[in-house]
């Protein structure tokens, strides 16, 4: 570093102070900071005054100044997290408006290396009491502090009430941040089926409804007029079927990194999925890489533990998108004791929609505890079923309490039992537990 330079301070890490504000973890390039400076985040432009620089020592230890050179802590004072992003660069807000007031080009360059990271999967989260949204939202708040790649906004919906849609780099991802809830803040949500972001041709004039998302630019440039496309973050924004020309999704070009002998084993992984092989390209003597074209969806789904375990752990992937292909897609509703549950809802392929509406039925018995009444589980497209499971109700032996006697007596209380458990089928509400929810994700 250099020490006569412009402050140049790279953001590694961050916290949240409730009296000192975002915390940011820094290494301190070139020049230097101290208490009162006043600073600029180069990515996002938001300025701040500096409430107090220091070391780690191991806790905090307050100092006069960060030199070049110095890993520390600036507090910047900023009480949204929003402003303060990992691999961000911190400068003097002076010589930005120095600059800015002569007309030249800034000598200050952000520190190489930031890229705002895009999420790839969604799923909303929705606190099982609405008096806690709040506190779901300064939870989701902290945790967005020290994970660059976790994005979230608000958002309702009529069955689950508020909550929020969240955005994550895979499965794994969501995964953690679900555990950090119950770990850190012993918040246990409803996680509705993690989806990709679709794009949606709708049929005639772009008069879309104002909830749907419009696709606002293509390659080379912002999307034409005509160009009546909108984005799906999940299941329930899927517009009626009859408003959909075509439905395209995200395909990624997929390189698998494993020993060659693991080859027959990695081919029967992906024959169970909808990938396109390329061409394989040999290392050396015992390593290989396998390319394929493949559906975002079937890669965030279990492709790597499954691809892990065909290797004894020793295969490896990595993956970018390449752009949208359309695909055969329906639509996918679970009904529970005859009312739809949004959080089951999902998008997939047409010739999966059995077997997947098969497996859901089938996780959700298992999941469901028995009630008072008879319970009907149903997977639907449209107002197709496609299977069905059924939890039977708890039954009462209300004949123990007779001795013998009249057959008649019998009847009339098993008819008794058997009105009562029809009226409660019709006004019952089923009590889903939030593991169900996991236990459909996880195939």
């Amino acid at each position: 570093g250099n020490f006569d330079k412009p402050l140049r301070a790279l953001i590694f890490d961050s916290k949240y102070d409730t009296y000192k504000g975002v915390v940011a973890y820094v290494r301190v390039v070139d020049g230097e900071v101290k208490r009162g400076d006043n600073i600029t985040m180069m990515a996002v432009g938001a300025e701040s005054d500096v409430v107090e620089v220091g070391f780690f020592k191991p806790d905090l230890q307050t100092t006069e100044k960060l030199v070049a050179g110095d890993i520390g802590y600036i507090a910047t004072g900023f009480k949204s997290v929003e402003h303060c992003q990992v691999g961000d660069t911190i400068t003097d807000s002076k010589m930005l408006a120095t600059d800015r007031q002569v007309g030249r080009v800034s000598e200050v360059q952000a520190l190489p290396g930031y890229k705002k990271v895009i999420p790839m999967v969604y799923a909303s989260f929705y606190p099982i009491e609405g008096d806690d949204y709040n506190f779901m939202r300064d939870a989701l708040d902290k945790l967005k502090l020290n994970d660059a790649a976790f994005a979230f906004e608000p958002e309702s919906n009529l069955a689950l009430g508020r909550g929020f849609r969240c955005g994550f780099l895979g499965m794994l991802h969501l995964e953690i941040i679900q555990s950090r809830l119950e770990r850190e803040f012993e918040i246990s949500p409803t996680i509705t089926t993690p989806s990709v972001v679709y794009e949606v041709q709708m049929k005639g004039k772009s008069e879309t409804d104002e909830k749907l998302h419009p696709v606002k630019s293509v390659e080379g440039g912002p999307a034409p007029q005509e160009f009546n496309r909108v984005k799906v973050y999940s299941a329930t924004e899927m517009p009626d079927p009859s408003m959909i020309e075509r439905i395209y999704e995200p395909f990624v070009k997929l390189d698998i990194i494993s020993p060659s002998s693991y080859l027959g084993n990695i081919m029967e992984v992906m024959r169970n999925t909808r990938a396109e092989y390329l061409n394989t390209e040999y290392i050396d003597a015992e390593r290989m890489v396998l390319s394929f074209n493949c559906p975002l969806t079937d890669v965030i789904t279990n492709m790597h533990d499954d691809l892990k375990s065909a290797s004894s752990g020793y295969a490896s992937m990595n993956y970018e998108v390449i752009g949208y292909r359309p695909y055969d897609l329906v639509k996918l509703d679970i009904m529970v004791a005859n009312e739809k549950v949004d959080a089951f809802s999902r998008i997939v392929p047409k010739e999966n929609a059995f077997a997947e509406g098969k497996r859901t039925v089938e996780k959700l018995k298992d999941s469901i505890p028995k009630q008072n009444f008879q319970i009907a589980i149903q997977a639907t497209i449209g107002a197709k079923v496609i299977a069905r499971e059924t939890i039977k109700a708890f039954r009462k032996d209300v004949t123990s309490g007779l001795y013998g006697g009249d057959i008649t007596r019998k009847r009339k209380l098993l008819e008794k039992q058997k009105k009562g458990k029809k009226k409660m089928k019709n006004i019952g509400k089923v009590s889903i537990p939030s593991e169900a929810f996991l236990n459909v994700l996880k195939k």
